[in-house]
């Protein structure tokens, strides 16, 4: 993918009904710049894409007003993390079917091969990391 390391893109939002959309857009137009098509990369964008609604939707539910996401890539991973300013902890919840929430942290963790939780100053920070195969799919849980 990238000689010499990895890269990390950054960006800060307010959060508010309209913003999952606005920062997917954001994260999907980031990774399909920086992974390299030859790789396939259509299904692990994907996958990104889903943990970061995820995330972020979760961030929104718990009524934070600000996030940062940030996207670490190299050679073997994508690393989603997701800032809020919001009390609490997400945790791996089983939703019955009728249930209207409750499935964002399970999706997280079918997803992705390692996620998780850090506390830090004025909040958390909310991670899942995707590992790259060489034909651009990912090697979830």
């Amino acid at each position: 993918m990238r000689a010499g390391g990895a890269t990390t893109v950054s960006r800060a939002y307010g959060l508010d009904g309209d913003s999952p959309g606005r920062i997917r857009r954001w994260a999907v137009e980031n990774l399909e710049s920086l992974l390299p098509a030859e790789c396939g990369q259509t299904g692990v964008i994907d996958e990104a894409e889903l943990i970061v609604s995820e995330l972020l939707t979760n961030a929104l539910l718990t009524h934070c007003t600000r996030v940062v996401l940030d996207l670490c890539i190299d050679d073997e991973r994508i690393r989603v993390e997701v800032f809020d300013d919001a009390p609490g902890r997400p945790t791996l919840l089983r939703a019955a079917v009728d249930d209207e929430r409750g499935r964002g942290i399970a999706i997280v963790a079918e997803l992705s091969s390692d996620w998780g939780v850090q506390p830090v100053e004025h909040g958390k920070k909310v991670w899942a990391e995707l590992l790259i195969h060489d034909d651009g799919t990912s090697a979830g849980a």
